[in-house]
């Protein structure tokens, strides 16, 4: 059927059914299979047959294809092969698209209307980098809007600076810039210049040089880490822009980290469900969050990754989405 005419409803009525939605053509429905790349559509797959047997459905598609509380159109596992349906009804959206001010009054709406997975406050505290840091100040490295007296003045006193978009995920974009002949910032109100912080390294975890540890919290237990390191002659560690994985057991995670990760979590208590990661630079024994992440992703079928750390890890998300399902 997944070359076939698409149909108007693709899961058991008895069932509850929430979307999971990406940004602009990340999927696409001029295809067979929601994904460019098969491992994701196999994760995906696996995603769909665990809720299932919680008695959730799953449809993936466009946040674009959204309209009141609807899909116009998505696909959906039927247990064999990926479908077409459409003018499906949802009963919630776990929030995997991009964010950014005007994407935040979507996530707003959908959240009156039938619920999202986060809310929208919680992605915009992890996705606007400026948010963050003006919430976690002592923690975070300053961080100011990128306008070219800022980036001066934090070169003066650190001899070098991080360029990052204010929203934006992946470790896209990001620079190290030395001097200002490096600058060429177009609107300061979307990026932001953050202090250099030499990370050189985690010798209990018998790491050396730039590194970011990453900390996943799902409904305010703390499931899971990793260290991201980058590829050679990178600092960035983002597994997307080319860094490794090495998975980390939580009893070896430095308890500093566990205790800011706790303050967050703090935070966002009056929010349930609700996902997302905390990721550190350890310096001179010192823990830095770099940034908060809502939408980490968690599969195992991808390059460098390890169903035996990260299938658990999926089962808490499993129970995540299927609360705001049933709420």
């Amino acid at each position: 059927m997944s070359s076939g005419e698409p149909s108007e409803a693709g899961s058991d009525s008895s069932q509850k059914l929430v979307a999971f939605l990406w940004w602009e053509n990340e999927v696409k429905f001029d295809r067979g299979k929601p994904f460019d790349k098969q491992w994701k559509n196999d994760d995906y797959a696996e995603y769909t047959e665990m809720l299932r047997e919680h008695g959730v459905d799953v449809v993936c598609g466009e946040y674009r294809w959204y309209d009141s509380g609807k899909m116009e159109k998505a696909f959906r596992w039927n247990g064999e092969e990926w479908e077409k349906v459409e003018d499906v009804q949802l009963d919630g959206v776990y929030d995997l698209f991009r964010h950014d001010r005007e994407k935040y009054e979507l996530k707003d709406e959908m959240k009156s209307e039938i619920g999202v997975l986060n809310d929208p406050e919680v992605a915009d505290l992890c996705q606007d980098k400026l948010k963050t840091y003006r919430r976690f100040p002592e923690y975070i490295p300053e961080t100011r809007k990128a306008s070219k007296e800022s980036v001066e003045e934090m070169l003066e006193k650190h001899g070098k600076a991080i360029l990052k978009p204010r929203y934006g995920s992946s470790g896209e974009d990001i620079r190290v810039v030395e001097s200002m002949e490096d600058y060429d910032v177009m609107d300061p109100d979307t990026v932001i210049v953050q202090s250099f912080v030499d990370d050189a390294g985690i010798p209990e975890l018998d790491v050396e040089g730039p590194h970011d540890l990453r900390i996943l919290v799902v409904n305010d237990e703390v499931v899971g880490s990793y260290l991201r390191i980058p590829g050679e002659d990178s600092v960035l560690s983002n597994v997307a822009q080319g860094g490794s994985k090495k998975y980390i057991g939580l009893e070896d995670v430095p308890e500093k980290v566990l205790s800011r990760v706790q303050e967050v979590a703090d935070e966002l208590e009056d929010f349930r469900p609700v996902i997302y990661t905390v990721d550190f630079m350890i310096a001179d024994g010192e823990p830095f969050i770099v940034e908060l992440n809502s939408q980490p992703g968690v599969y195992y079928h991808g390059p460098g990754r390890s169903e035996e750390w990260e299938r658990p890890w999926m089962l808490k998300i499993v129970d995540a989405v299927q609360e705001l399902a049933k709420d």
